[in-house]
């Protein structure tokens, strides 16, 4: 795997935050669902994504075995949102790590805990914006070769 330093961001997001136990953050249904309610929001507001859709990890809890996190999409002229179940959530230009996961995404857990080492063994801390970011450039809704997914991984780091 390899890795590339770069900046994310500044990017704004149309979101539903959730806090899952691990287990259920492999949930495909649960997906499918926010992509169908951001997708609903976005149609009857006038929205259109700017990339690809996200998910952001807010937190990481080993203890928990638990996350926060956000299904969201890239929406450049989003101000506001005004519906409680959806959320604005805004990542500053952040220095980050980037690796990008081709195929299953069954290697995402590895590919996680490798960007992390990388950023652990260069002696950098994470960001408070936000831990880690997958954007699902070919994702298993669009495609079903499992060969050709393609997600870029940021970690976050200051």
């Amino acid at each position: 795997m390899s890795f590339t330093e770069t900046t994310f961001g500044p990017k704004k997001y149309l979101a539903l935050k959730k806090s899952v136990t691990f287990a259920e953050a492999s949930n495909k249904q649960m997906y499918e669902e926010a992509g169908q309610k951001l997708g609903s929001y976005m149609g009857s507001h006038g929205l259109t994504p700017t990339g690809p859709w996200t998910v952001i990890y807010f937190t990481w809890d080993m203890e928990k075995s638990a996350t926060d996190m956000a299904i969201a999409f890239p929406i450049d002229n989003l101000e506001s949102v005004d519906e409680g179940e959806f959320s604005l959530v805004e990542i500053p230009e952040t220095k980050a790590v980037m690796m990008v996961l081709e195929g299953s995404y069954e290697g995402l857990s590895a590919a996680h805990m490798n960007t992390s080492k990388q950023l652990i063994d260069s002696g950098y801390t994470y960001s408070s914006d936000a831990v880690a970011i997958e954007e699902y450039v070919v994702d298993s809704m669009h495609e079903s070769d499992p060969n050709k997914l393609r997600t870029n991984i940021y970690h976050l780091y200051k």
